[in-house]
């Protein structure tokens, strides 16, 4: 059996054993668990407060992972962004999925894990850095809010991107790794995080396995 089917099973299973609702392979079970994914961008886990960092104000995170679960071992299997994200969605090494590095164009043969759920009957959505090079494609998701619909947004409300509100700290890189001044309304995370409460108050009805993938911290 495809692998991402045992990767999104695991997934599953993981999040129902955490939330103490039993397995979800259980066919009597009334209600689906329901699933949102959040992953942040470059993210180290030292740059937490619940991991000692007493420089870092991370409050939100800090509280999930009091509630939840944290695993004290783990790795990225790539460094970057195209082949590490596709990793995540089809359960495979970038050596097998075929995308190895930024800029090349994924397979689209890959089960993902939104066509994993999606077929189970669940609604599924991804919001935020999509970052795949085949896009529009949607990979599995009913619905995909990315880079160009936060573009579009910023250019109906008449407003700039949210690199140009920030205050470039002096250093030798070109990285944006200053203060923003965007509005939290015109932030992509901002933008994104209200994009998923629509999608979350939209779907409260059915079983969902959403994506809410943030830019930052990536310089």
């Amino acid at each position: 059996m495809n692998r991402a089917f045992w990767f999104a099973l695991s997934v599953v299973g993981f999040v129902a054993s955490a939330s103490g609702r039993g397995a979800v392979a259980d066919a009597s079970a009334e209600q689906p668990v329901n699933i949102l994914f959040i992953m942040s961008d470059q993210h180290n886990v030292r740059a937490m407060g619940c991991s000692g960092n007493d420089e870092v104000k991370t409050p939100v995170l800090d509280q999930l992972a009091k509630d939840g679960v944290r695993f004290s071992n783990a790795f990225c299997q790539t460094g970057q962004c195209c082949p590490s994200r596709y990793t995540i969605w089809t359960g495979r090494y970038a050596h097998s999925h075929g995308c190895r590095w930024n800029y090349v164009p994924e397979p689209l043969g890959e089960v993902t894990v939104g066509e994993v759920f999606q077929q189970a009957g669940y609604v599924t959505a991804t919001i935020g850095k999509h970052h795949m090079i085949h896009s529009p494609t949607k990979h599995g998701f009913d619905l995909v809010v990315d880079q160009r619909e936060y573009r579009a947004f910023l250019a109906a409300e008449g407003q700039p991107p949210m690199l140009q509100s920030v205050e470039k700290m002096k250093q030798p890189s070109k990285a944006y790794t200053g203060v923003s001044h965007a509005p939290n309304k015109y932030h992509p995370a901002g933008f994104w995080a209200a994009e998923m409460v629509k999608f979350l108050q939209t779907n409260r009805n059915k079983p969902f396995c959403a994506w809410l993938s943030f830019y930052g911290p990536h310089t």
